[in-house]
């Protein structure tokens, strides 16, 4: 009482029942844009992303997959692994990335039934990004963390990584005496691998909170902390922590 009775489908007769047949092959396959919503200024912080693929008739020898990546300033097709997981009529590919770069992902329906042909823009996807999952790198140099300093201090900040976010970024300045914050101003310049950052002087002998919150183009971010002290009028020291019982 069960049996399933095969329907060719794109083969129409005159047999009973044709209008569920004709409702099978009107119903056109989608791929949902999905991926959009992982995207940060065209980025990518994941190397994985997914792509949805809606189709009550599918058969994923039916359905293309194709990863360009840049390489050189020229794109070239790549090998990249993927899964999928399927629940009812909704497809889902899981598309793994070996390395950060820029990328084109074209997915497609290679055939159509009868009533898709009219939608072929509805089942074709691309879309173009650019992964970063390596966080920034941040190096501080004119002063070392845990020191006191006989002299006016000109912290500089490097960081490597060519997709910063220079408006979302931040440097600080505690003032451990009063608790007050303040944003220090700096000039950064390209060296090609990064940037550097030449912080304003400071001169004002105070205990000290140097912070530094660097974020790329992808929301990865990374923060260091310097504590020092200037202290032009007194004795200059260094703490050794391994030292302290």
């Amino acid at each position: 009482s069960h049996q399933k009775i095969f329907e060719p489908i794109g083969n129409i007769g005159n047999k009973e029942g044709n209008d569920i047949v004709q409702k099978k092959i009107n119903k056109k396959a989608v791929i949902e844009r999905d991926i959009i919503n992982n995207k940060i200024n065209g980025f990518l912080n994941i190397r994985s992303i997914c792509v949805t693929v809606v189709d009550e008739n599918f058969d994923d020898r039916n359905y293309s997959i194709s990863v360009y990546k840049i390489i050189d300033e020229k794109e070239v097709l790549v090998n990249v692994g993927y899964s999928l997981y399927s629940s009812g009529s909704r497809h889902i590919i899981t598309i793994l990335f070996d390395d950060d770069g820029e990328y084109r992902i074209s997915v497609k329906k290679k055939e159509f039934t009868a009533g898709e042909k009219e939608h072929l823009k509805g089942i074709m996807f691309e879309e173009k990004f650019k992964v970063d999952t390596t966080p920034p790198v941040i190096t501080v140099s004119g002063v070392q963390n845990l020191t006191a300093n006989a002299r006016t201090v000109a912290p500089v900040i490097k960081y490597s990584d060519k997709n910063i976010d220079l408006f979302k970024s931040t440097v600080t300045l505690t003032s451990v005496t009063n608790g007050r914050v303040r944003e220090l101003l700096y000039k950064a310049v390209s060296d090609g691998s990064g940037y550097i950052l030449n912080l304003d002087p400071i001169n004002i002998d105070d205990n000290y909170i140097l912070a530094v919150r660097i974020y790329d183009m992808a929301g990865n971010v990374t923060e260091e902390k310097v504590n020092f002290s200037v202290n032009k009028n007194g004795a200059t020291f260094k703490f050794k922590p391994e030292e302290i019982v």
